[in-house]
């Protein structure tokens, strides 16, 4: 029998992604049997001895768990102990501190981070280096980053070749390469999804998990 899956989420609203997105009506309700295109359904699809996954993020990742549902998507894609860790204008190094006052993480873990403070690459590597190694050491099987990306321009480039470069992490998720793709799911700083934006992201940041947990 499935365990009652414990969703552990650290989190505060956000106060400036949805005030450029006013156009845009809510993420509509998925059909619990057909799905919905604007808010997709992840299926229990996981097939793994590995059931606990750790998402780490800023804004981003804040958003997609207020405002599409990422907690339930992890869930509904067979994941039985979930830990989202999200705060607004939060970088690496606070992330590596998160990480350190932990005993244990998730075996799956996803990082979105790296779009603060800016695009400057300074000391980048070196925190990516860190944090990976913190991961690993608290029990980590697994480890994904999300790729940093801003709608005007590729100022994010480098760093993103910093994580491609990366020994230890098992995949780079090209969410840059969604964005692009969909422009007009990105509010006007950006950075931040609209609301179905933040659908698509949170879809992107399970199926992210569950890629790398099979």
């Amino acid at each position: 029998m499935r365990r009652t899956p414990r969703i552990a989420v650290l989190a505060v609203v956000l106060t400036s992604a949805l005030s450029a997105c006013s156009d845009d009506a809510p993420a509509a309700s998925p059909d619990p049997t057909t799905g919905d295109s604007r808010n997709p359904t992840v299926r229990p699809e996981l097939e793994s001895d590995v059931d606990s996954v750790l998402v780490l993020g800023d804004s981003l990742t804040n958003g997609a768990r207020i405002f599409g549902d990422l907690g339930d998507r992890l869930d509904a894609a067979g994941f039985e102990e979930l830990e989202i860790v999200a705060f607004d204008g939060v970088d690496t190094p606070w992330g590596i501190a998160q990480v350190e006052q932990r005993a244990e993480v998730g075996e799956v873990v996803v990082v979105e981070l790296g779009t603060n403070p800016d695009a400057d690459i300074d000391g980048f590597e070196e925190q990516v280096a860190e944090l990976v190694a913190a991961l690993r050491e608290r029990g980590a099987e697994r480890i994904a980053w999300v790729t940093p990306v801003h709608g005007a321009d590729d100022r994010y480039d480098e760093k993103v070749e910093i994580l491609h470069a990366a020994s230890d992490i098992d995949e780079v998720a090209d969410w840059a390469s969604v964005v692009r793709e969909r422009p007009r799911r990105l509010a006007a700083d950006g950075l931040h999804p609209t609301e179905a934006g933040y659908a698509d992201l949170a879809e992107f940041l399970a199926e992210t998990a569950l890629s790398i947990a099979r």
